[in-house]
């Protein structure tokens, strides 16, 4: 959480639901699939920095907006350092190879 008191995936569904748009929606505009979109809302993982552009551009927020006021990625709850994918998920962590 950052000092605001929220997640990332709290400060995403709020920004998506302000936009009016469901998952599947957004998926349609970021090309993220929902189940992606879903994991980081419930904060079961963390975005790469080229995920958190794409969300940010297609939810027209800036990026500090959703990644919250520290500008720092979030610990992972499962692994316990920043932006690291679990074993499952595929994800690339935030210091690794940009997702495409």
């Amino acid at each position: 959480m950052r000092s605001d008191g929220k997640t990332f995936g709290q400060r995403l569904r709020e920004a998506r639901i302000r936009a009016g748009l469901s998952q599947s929606d957004l998926e349609e505009i970021s090309g993220i699939p929902k189940a992606r979109l879903s994991r980081y809302e419930n904060g079961h993982v963390s975005p790469s920095i080229h995920t958190l552009e794409r969300l940010s551009r297609a939810l027209e927020q800036t990026r500090r907006t959703l990644d919250g006021p520290s500008g720092r990625p979030e610990a992972n709850p499962i692994s316990g350092s920043p932006g690291s994918p679990t074993k499952a998920s595929g994800l690339a962590s935030c210091a690794g190879p940009v997702e495409g």
